[in-house]
This record gives C-alpha cells, sequence and structure tokens, in this order.
C-alpha cells in the first residue's frame, strides 16, 4: 500500500511506498495523536470559560436576588420599628440595622470577592476625612470598604451618589443604611466638619460606564472635592480597591452613541454585568493636606497624581479577568 504526502517545498504531490519510508506510517499517527490532544484542550478550555461564565451569571444572580431581599427585609424592619426620616436619625434603631448590614455585605464580599483592606488603620478612628477613590463600573469595594470600617472601627463611610440611584425601586433603604448622600458642597462641608467620613469618586458615573482595563481617570478638570476639604479642614485620603474594574464588565463598543445618549441625558446607559467573583482588595493611601498658599485646582492635581502612582503600584494594565480571577489563590494576604 501507498500513502500520498505534499512536499512542504513545493506544491507537487509525491507518492511513497511505506517499504520505501518506514517512518513515515509512525510520523502520520503522532501528527493524528497531536491533532487529537490539541482538539482536546481548546474542548477543555472552552468548557473551563462556559464554566466561569454560568458561575459567574449565577452569583450575579444570587447576589442581585440577595440585595433585592435585603432592602425588602430593611423595608419590613424600619416599618416594625416605626422609623422615619432614616438618614437623620443615628438611634439604636438604626444603628442595630447597620450591623445586620455590614455583617450581610462583609459577608458576600468575603465569599465573593475575597475582599481584605491593606492599610485599614490609615482611616482614623475620630475625626473628619475626605477618602477619594477611583469608580469601578460597580461600586462594589465602596460597600465592602463601608462593611469594614462599620465593624472594625464603628464609624460609617458618608458615600456621595449619584441623585439617579434614589430613583432605582427598593434602594432607597439600603442606600440611607449605608448613610450615602446626594453629596452638594455645603452639606459635604458640615458632614466633614462635624466629624463624618465622606467618600467620593470624584469621575463619577462617566467613569464607570467609559473607563476601562488601563484604569485611567476620567475627572477632568475637576476639583470641587479639592476645595470641599480645604473648606472643612480635613485631609484627603486616596483610595483605591485592586481589579475593580474586572469585578464588571461593560459593553465593549460603548463610546460611541451610548457616550453620546450619556452626556447629552447625564442617564446612566451602558449594560453592566456583574459582579464576577475576582479578588479584590483594597489600599488606603497616606492622607494629603493641602499646601499653604495651593489652590483647589493644584490641590486636585495632587491628588490626581498620587491615586495615579497608587494604581500603577497595586494594579497591572491591562486587567485580566483570568489574573483577577487567578489572584483568588495566590495573591498574599494582607500584611496588616
Amino acid at each position: 500500500s501507498a500513502t500520498v504526502r505534499y512536499s512542504s517545498r513545493n506544491t507537487n504531490c509525491k507518492v511513497h511506498s511505506l517499504a520505501m519510508d518506514p517512518l513515515w506510517g509512525l510520523q502520520s499517527y503522532l501528527y493524528q495523536g497531536l491533532n487529537h490532544a490539541a482538539t482536546a484542550v481548546e474542548i477543555i478550555m472552552a468548557d473551563a470559560a462556559l464554566m466561569v461564565i454560568v458561575v459567574s451569571l449565577f452569583s450575579a444572580i444570587l447576589i442581585h436576588l440577595g440585595l433585592c431581599t435585603f432592602a425588602v427585609a430593611l423595608r419590613i424592619y424600619f416599618h416594625r420599628n416605626r422609623v422615619n426620616g432614616l438618614s437623620a436619625q443615628d438611634g439604636g434603631v438604626l444603628d442595630r440595622g447597620r450591623r445586620l448590614a455590614a455583617n450581610f455585605v462583609a459577608t458576600q464580599g468575603a465569599f465573593l470577592n475575597g475582599f481584605d483592606v491593606s492599610n485599614l488603620d490609615g482611616i482614623p478612628d475620630r475625626g473628619g476625612a475626605l477618602l477619594v477613590q477611583y469608580h469601578g463600573a460597580l461600586p462594589a469595594d465602596f460597600y465592602y470598604l463601608w462593611a469594614k470600617v462599620q465593624l472594625a472601627k464603628h464609624r460609617s463611610l458618608r458615600m456621595v451618589a449619584d441623585r439617579i440611584m434614589w430613583k432605582i425601586p427598593g434602594i432607597g433603604p439600603v442606600l440611607d443604611i449605608l448613610n450615602a448622600v446626594k453629596g452638594t458642597p455645603e452639606e459635604c462641608v458640615n458632614l466633614l466638619r462635624a466629624g463624618h467620613l465622606v467618600i467620593v469618586a470624584p469621575g463619577g458615573m462617566r467613569e464607570a460606564q467609559f473607563s476601562d482595563s488601563m484604569y485611567k481617570l476620567m475627572w477632568g478638570r475637576r476639583c470641587g472635592f479639592a476645595r470641599i476639604a480645604m473648606e472643612a479642614n480635613v485631609p484627603i485620603i486616596p483610595v483605591f480597591c485592586r481589579n475593580i474594574r474586572e469585578c464588571a464588565l461593560t459593553f465593549p463598543w460603548r463610546n460611541g452613541l451610548l457616550r453620546w445618549i450619556y452626556e447629552y441625558t447625564r442617564i446612566p446607559v451602558v449594560p453592566v454585568y456583574g459582579p464576577l467573583p475576582v479578588k479584590l482588595r483594597c489600599f488606603i493611601g497616606e492622607p494629603l493636606t493641602d499646601l499653604p498658599g495651593e489652590s483647589a485646582e493644584q490641590y486636585a492635581q495632587r491628588v490626581r497624581v498620587v491615586l495615579e502612582d497608587m494604581i500603577s503600584k497595586h494594579q497591572e494594565t491591562p486587567g485580566s479577568i483570568v489574573r483577577a480571577l487567578r489572584e483568588r489563590w495566590t495573591l498574599p494576604p494582607v500584611e496588616q
């Protein structure tokens, strides 16, 4: 019998007898084996990717259902205790509700994202401070950090949230429990002067929707946060969470029509898929204060440079979901 082999140097077909080329049969057998092995590897990789997607989708659905259930439970809890004007009260009922919420969120963060904090002692035990952070597609890092601070330091972070968040059904009670504020400059100054911790993301919804895996800050010329800190005479503490951009996926072609719609209406229109079970680690920077004669614009630029240095130090860019998933088991624990 004979086999047909095509020369690699030309297109002429040459016929070789197995008797003339006894190794050709073995060579063909090895090639077939390698092809089958490559196909098997591709199938395994595809199955693994599909498993990650399915597990992530299941986790996202589970977390969203949990949040909805938690919101309903808070409604019932406060109705039974006849609490009105939640954001204006700090009584025992609200304190118990916040401890309940903090334990729920901390458990979620540990289970879903292995969340931990580096330099938690960088957040003061008393007195006002303004925390400035990079805004991921989902603010999971804020919720988890809020729970850590609530449980470890018995203090609440007051998040400056977009007004549109209060229009989402069921979210209002959760935002009130989290001490979120709509964030007028006067309100933020008063909170800081009263000794509260306030956290803000100057990039806002624009950064959440249109930033990418390169973790570029999208602050534009915003410097209001620096002016607020200067007026309240409190330090600014930069905060960054590793892999926060990989915690949720956004629509890849979002910088065209969707960007135009957002800039025109200020309505968040970019679809978000998450949260994903990636490793999240929050880094607390050293406090910054304004220098003599420094303007708000110069102060804001200095804070920006420090936060960009933190991102460069603690985040590999471009971000990778595969790497962020692997870090759940490979990233060394934080040094307290």
